[in-house]
């Protein structure tokens, strides 16, 4: 039995902790943890190329607008091409791999179908990155649209950019002589009708810090452990 004020305030202080243990625990089991091997690059480019003839995208895009986005991959996703010079990575789960795309006025594409990463290491490298999804607004199920893709591709003719065929964990611009985006969207036809064209000229790729959700769970001990150390001094001035 807990006879004294000392002796409960351990008991209650103690139960406390347990609580707010478990709190955070759960914390981090609700919330999805990004993995150390992912990286994410901010991307800027430039539009200097719209061919959209039926005007689906309603003017949203013109030369000489800044294309800002996302790129992130699981650096830990398997390489499916056996050969020594290429390889090719399929982005799965959509979640941790893709791009994702916005003009100046506001989003404008999300992948939705896949994502994919071919990275050759020859005499030319070539980092091609190729996502399908939609636009927002949607541009699917428009004359001659049947998918919408989006392709980052980055090449350097001199074949020094890369060191192998994995992926890359740091991309320079400064390596690669091509760099560009392109947004496309086209029929399933076997010579494909295309809806509209987008081309951009990247001016600027850099990694980024992916944020970590379970930092809320440490905020919660931290201010938990304020909290106690508080209630503590106040039952000692009252002793």
């Amino acid at each position: 039995p807990f006879n004294t004020l000392p002796d409960r305030t351990k008991l209650m202080n103690s139960l406390r902790l347990a609580s707010l243990t478990t709190l955070a625990a759960s914390l981090f089991a609700a919330i999805p943890v990004v993995a150390a091997p992912i990286v994410r690059y901010e991307v800027e480019a430039t539009v200097d190329f719209i061919n959209d003839p039926s005007n689906l995208l309603g003017g949203t895009i013109q030369p000489g607008d800044t294309l800002t986005g996302l790129i992130q991959y699981d650096l830990a996703l398997p390489d499916q091409d056996p050969s020594g010079a290429i390889g090719f990575y399929d982005g799965q789960p959509l979640s941790d791999n893709f791009i994702a795309g916005a003009n100046e006025t506001g989003d404008f594409f999300e992948t939705q179908l896949f994502f994919d990463v071919t990275v050759e290491n020859d005499v030319v490298d070539r980092v091609d990155m190729f996502a399908s999804g939609d636009t927002i607004p949607s541009t699917l199920g428009a004359p001659n649209v049947d998918f919408v893709d989006l392709q980052v591709l980055l090449v350097d003719n001199d074949g020094t950019a890369l060191d192998s065929d994995a992926l890359p964990e740091n991309l320079n611009l400064a390596d690669y002589e091509v760099a560009v985006v392109y947004l496309s969207a086209e029929s399933a036809d076997v010579i494909p009708q295309f809806g509209y064209e987008v081309e951009a000229i990247i001016n600027s790729i850099s990694r980024t810090v992916i944020p970590e959700p379970h930092g809320l769970a440490l905020m919660v001990l931290g201010v938990a452990g304020v909290g106690m150390r508080r209630k503590k001094r106040a039952a000692v001035r009252g002793a």
